[in-house]
């Protein structure tokens, strides 16, 4: 995706559905702690994937975004991880999946890109 806006400033719709490719982690990214508050966007508790829902939220309430090209942080990877483990917690993401439908819809985009997420 960074090869589409380079050094560009962007937002979700110069990408269009690129941003299905779009890594959701919020470790990989910085957001203005006001920009957040200001557009109430918060993470689902209880479920894990509510990364889905927080990003998606973001990004569609995002006037500008911005690729940095350079490395702030190290990720460690543990075998313990929630997203690792594959166990019936993963059920949650029917859940997420109806909460990010519900994102779409409120930013009035479900219909341009209803393909896209029943094909997540």
């Amino acid at each position: 995706m960074q090869k589409k806006v380079g050094e560009n400033v962007f937002n979700y719709k110069d990408i269009g559905s690129l941003m299905f490719e779009a890594s959701i982690t919020p470790w990989s990214k910085l957001y203005n702690h006001e920009f957040i508050m200001n557009n109430n966007i918060r993470f689902p508790e209880g479920l894990i994937f509510e990364d889905n829902v927080f990003f998606y939220d973001a990004l569609f309430c995002a006037k500008r975004i911005y690729f940095l090209k350079e490395f702030l942080f190290i990720r460690r990877w543990y075998a313990t991880s929630s997203t690792k483990a594959g166990d019936l917690r993963f059920l949650n993401s029917i859940d997420v999946i109806n909460l990010m439908i519900k994102v779409f819809k409120k930013h009035g985009e479900y219909e341009n890109y209803k393909k896209e997420l029943y094909n997540i």
